[in-house]
């Protein structure tokens, strides 16, 4: 059922998707003295979509269905550096 309202939201969201992603199972955090810990805050899961600016990507998260089951979704821009 999940995977239906997702795969239903990724048709929703036509040519602005890059990538549907994937879950994330596991997590790693590195501190800057090189120690290695159970990330606290990960990410589940991660998608791509391309969009003119930030708040038009935020209103296409807006509906993804994740945030029914009581999820937050983030939202970062990436720079170009390539």
């Amino acid at each position: 059922q999940a995977m239906r309202a997702l795969t239903d939201w990724f048709g929703t969201l036509g040519g602005a998707l890059v990538d549907g992603g994937n879950p994330i199972s596991a997590a790693r955090a590195i501190s800057p003295d090189g120690s290695v810990m159970d990330a606290t805050s990960a990410p589940s899961g991660y998608s791509i979509v391309t969009a003119d600016n930030l708040d038009a990507a935020v209103a296409l998260a807006k509906g993804c269905p994740v945030l029914a089951g009581g999820a937050t979704v983030l939202v970062s821009e990436t720079i170009p550096v390539m």
